[in-house]
């Protein structure tokens, strides 16, 4: 069946009285919670509970407040908050540096990098794709880094290397798309075959009712 994003959050949220002595339970709830909301594009309600994992996120847990911060960022992004979402950015980038992951370093970058372009600083954002391991980005992640070298090259009117990472954005923005595209037709036909069987069982239940 299709998962119920409204469902979820009710499940997620029926563990916190549970989790009230927890609070790295708690923490992972409230993260949860966020990030269906943020898949579900309600950057508002998303930030709102991200605010509530890093509130009750222990201050010794330096991995779960450099994930509710980065969540944070995120949703700042989507809000349009950029001066809030750099230095939200830059607080979980100094915690990247203690904790010496190197999946963290380079996802944080990548979100520096994204905020400067956004807010025209163009050097500062280039400085931060420099060190950047790319072999760790995802899909969605390539095709942010190849926007931003876009829009660095054309900025700097390096319009062969501008060409170059254009094509890589629209290369992986038509695969995603087409991803998305084919999970939207799996989603529908699993639908209709969940229907279709309640529909043929409702009919035989009246078959037997009659025969009755």
């Amino acid at each position: 069946r299709e998962t119920n994003p409204e469902k979820t959050i009710k499940q997620l949220k029926s563990l916190l009285p549970m989790a009230s002595k927890d609070s790295t339970l708690t923490n992972n709830v409230y993260s949860n919670i966020g990030s269906i909301f943020e898949s579900m594009k309600n950057p508002d309600s998303s930030y709102f509970y991200n605010q509530l994992s890093l509130k009750y996120n222990p201050k010794e847990n330096l991995p779960n407040k450099f994930v509710a911060l980065y969540n944070l960022g995120q949703n700042l992004r989507d809000l349009g908050r950029y001066p809030e979402y750099l230095k939200m950015n830059l607080e979980a980038f100094e915690i990247s540096k203690i904790l010496n992951f190197q999946i963290y370093d380079t996802y944080i970058r990548i979100a520096l990098a994204e905020v400067e372009q956004l807010m025209g600083n163009f050097k500062n954002a280039e400085s931060y794709l420099t060190y950047l391991d790319k072999s760790l980005l995802n899909p969605e992640q390539t095709k942010q880094y190849a926007n931003i070298k876009y829009l660095i090259a054309k900025e700097k009117r390096d319009f062969k290397e501008a060409l170059v990472n254009l094509e890589i954005f629209k290369t992986y923005s038509d695969s995603l798309n087409n991803v998305a595209k084919t999970k939207a037709i799996g989603e529908v036909k699993a639908k209709y075959d969940i229907d279709l069987k309640e529909e043929q069982v409702k009919v035989l239940e009246e078959n037997n009712t009659l025969k009755k």
